[in-house]
């Protein structure tokens, strides 16, 4: 077996991890000040937020576009979604470590504050616990 040590760290773990996993993590902001034509600006979510880091991965994104441009929102370097100007887009269902926004007009800049990117760690879904009966909460009895 564990020693003590190791088994109240593992407990304090495993106790966390359900606590996540019933709660999700607190939303994580960021919003570019101004994106000049063609600008691109990443963002690694461990380096931006460390305290993000006990909820990763992360599992969701909402991309607020209020602004008059059309920009375009890249998750761990690998996939791309266009998001015309005044439309919210939503990924979710795959990790995020680090994303990039980038304005695709080539010379009107983004004004401040007219996107948002929110990054966290969803809650498990009902229908999710009820699939995989290995990620429920145990009882204290």
């Amino acid at each position: 077996m564990y020693h003590p040590s190791l088994q109240h760290r593992y407990q304090s773990y495993l106790v966390r991890q359900t606590r996540t996993r019933r709660e999700g993590s607190e939303p994580f902001v960021y919003s570019p000040a101004v994106l000049n034509g063609g600008e691109r600006v990443d963002i690694d979510i461990g380096e931006q937020w460390p305290q993000s880091k006990k909820y990763a991965p992360l599992d969701y994104a909402q991309v607020t576009n209020n602004g008059v441009v059309d920009i375009e929102i890249t998750i761990n370097q690998q996939d791309t979604w266009f998001v015309p100007a005044g439309i919210i887009t939503e990924i979710k269902g795959r990790p995020v470590h680090a994303f990039s926004v980038k304005n695709l007009h080539a010379s009107s800049e983004t004004a401040a504050g007219k996107i948002k990117v929110v990054v966290m760690r969803q809650p498990i879904t009902l229908d999710q616990m009820a699939r995989n009966p290995n990620i429920r909460p145990k009882d204290k009895g």
